[in-house]
């Protein structure tokens, strides 16, 4: 099955990786491809230009969010297809509604991956631990994903097209804003001597080890530190020692822990 993808940045690289283990003959299109990205996914099939009325079985739109609908009605203008994709987590399907103008039959998808992308791929087969959140016009579409996109399907989350701005916001939550809190623990870190590496690496532990602790209960159920203890003079003793917005930081999302516990 042929598929044209849209754009080729960190979500592309890494949706391209799983279109080809899918099996799907893919042809990438992007306005910024330079020569030496060509040069490097060597292999890959970039194409500078794509055919009037040219068929594809499905068209994927690794494009940012702001663009999804005017490159959908750019394209259902000059090519075909039978179902039409979308990566944003908080985006409405309804942007890829020019297809299906165009043609009642196509199906329409947005297959958001569960996962803060690098700028490479890291893992050839990094889609087997990621939770995909998707969204279908019907369930032909979502059927066609289930059945051909190699993603085990106990790792797919079906979202209500209603549901997906929710949807992405716990996912920000889950990996974007958590970023200040981590950013703080490794200034303070770095304030008593600890280099940036290390700071790093001290940080990313502990916050992986909370993570893993989150599989396994509730909030109130798993946390540990003073808090949990009800050790509120070692509370006092960090707010003291504290300045700025580390303080700040500390001191709102220990209120916030406080009412959790």
């Amino acid at each position: 099955m042929k598929v044209l993808q849209i754009g080729f940045g960190k979500a592309g690289k890494h949706i391209a990786k799983l279109l080809l283990d899918s099996g799907f003959e893919l042809s990438i299109h992007s306005r910024s491809l330079d020569e030496s990205i060509v040069a490097k996914y060597e292999g890959y099939n970039f194409m500078y230009d794509v055919e009037k009325d040219s068929f594809f079985d499905v068209v994927v739109f690794a494009v940012p969010d702001c663009k999804i609908f005017e490159l959908s009605r750019y394209y259902s203008s000059i090519i075909k297809a039978r179902f039409c994709l979308h990566l944003s987590g908080a985006t409405s399907i309804e942007v890829l509604r020019p297809f299906s103008d165009v043609n009642n039959s196509v199906g329409l998808v947005s297959l958001h991956p569960n996962i803060s992308f690098a700028d490479e791929v890291l893992d050839d087969s990094w889609y087997d631990f990621v939770y995909f959140g998707l969204t279908a016009s019907d369930e032909k579409s979502y059927d066609f994903i289930v059945r051909n996109f190699n993603i085990n399907s106990s790792n797919i989350l079906k979202v209500a097209d209603i549901d997906k701005a929710k949807y992405h916001a716990a996912a920000v939550l889950s990996s974007n804003l958590i970023m200040p809190i981590l950013n703080s623990a490794v200034h303070v870190y770095k304030s008593i001597g600890i280099d940036d590496e290390f700071a790093r690496k001290l940080t990313s532990s502990l916050a992986v080890s909370a993570c893993q602790n989150l599989k396994h209960g509730a909030v109130k159920d798993v946390i540990t530190g003073p808090l949990a203890r009800k050790d509120y003079k070692t509370v006092e003793k960090h707010l003291l020692n504290l300045n700025g917005s580390d303080r700040d930081v500390y001191d709102v999302t220990s209120n916030w822990l406080k009412e959790i516990i």
